[in-house]
């Protein structure tokens, strides 16, 4: 049996929020087709945490190998991926470090939201599928009011439209039968 570890617990919730840093840049440069100077960075980061957790097992034990490779994930994920992501979009820098700053606002909101419903004691189904919907929700508001401009913003609208409209006709025939 593994004993429960609170500083080990705190240090992968850390890596939590890490990653999916990692996940959302990462993946605008793989979708463009434009990430060989990410796939370098991977390898770095690779590299550089394995060397770290090697030596800081020896001095922090587990806590050791997961802050070894904690910390170039995280200089990386804050630092370098968020820059090549700016060189390719090529947005101003204002509009681009206003676009980080709401998601992490996005980030901050939608944890509170997951730790709110996960504290109202419901099933973990109904539990499951309220915290995702919260979170998709609050991810298309912040989406559509910060992050589209006017033509993105009318694609949206189109799509949701074309969408309801079909979900609406696919109901009303399955009532008819």
């Amino acid at each position: 049996k593994i004993e429960f570890y609170p500083l080990l617990w705190m240090v992968l919730l850390i890596d939590v929020v890490i990653y999916s840093i990692w996940q959302t840049s990462s993946g605008f440069q793989i979708a463009v087709n434009r990430y060989r100077w990410y796939a370098v960075v991977r390898v770095f980061s690779a590299v550089v945490g394995f060397t770290l957790a090697a030596r800081f097992t020896q001095k922090f034990g587990i806590v050791g190998i997961v802050a070894g490779f904690l910390i170039p994930e995280a200089l990386i994920n804050f630092m370098l991926i968020p820059y090549l992501t700016f060189k390719l979009i090529q947005e101003p820098v204002r509009r681009f470090f206003g676009m980080l700053a709401a998601g992490a606002l996005l980030a901050v909101l939608q944890f509170m939201v997951g730790g709110f419903i996960g504290s109202l004691s419901l099933p973990p189904l109904p539990s499951g599928v309220m915290t995702g919907f919260a979170v998709a929700a609050l991810g298309l508001i912040f989406m559509f009011a910060l992050w589209f401009r006017a033509p993105e913003r009318e694609l949206f609208k189109a799509v949701c439209k074309i969408s309801f409209n079909f979900l609406h006709r696919s109901i009303k025939s399955a009532i008819k039968i």
